[in-house]
């Protein structure tokens, strides 16, 4: 399998999970399904396989694109609770 084909099979992975939840939503009544959630989850899902197969070409060392995306994650946590939390305490 080449890098192309897998950068494409993880987005149409990322598609058919989206729609899958949606789907869900649509027959259990759970939340509103609505395809605006469905594009935006798929161009997550691209900009997120597109920046790590970057990464991997900048870095070349599994191990080490491993630790960078660890090290993202952690700082990213912060950054994206912070929203919730002023949202929810109205700060």
């Amino acid at each position: 399998m080449t890098r192309r084909t897998g950068i494409w099979t993880s987005v149409l992975v990322v598609l058919c999970a989206s729609v899958a939840v949606e789907v869900v939503q649509g027959v259990f009544g759970l939340r509103a399904s609505d395809i605006d959630d469905v594009i935006a989850n798929t161009l997550g899902g691209f900009l997120g396989v597109a920046f790590f197969t970057l990464l991997l070409v900048l870095v070349r060392r599994w191990s080490r694109v491993m630790a960078v995306m660890a090290v993202l994650s952690l700082l990213a946590v912060p950054m994206l609770s912070y929203p919730l939390f002023a949202v929810r305490l109205r700060l």
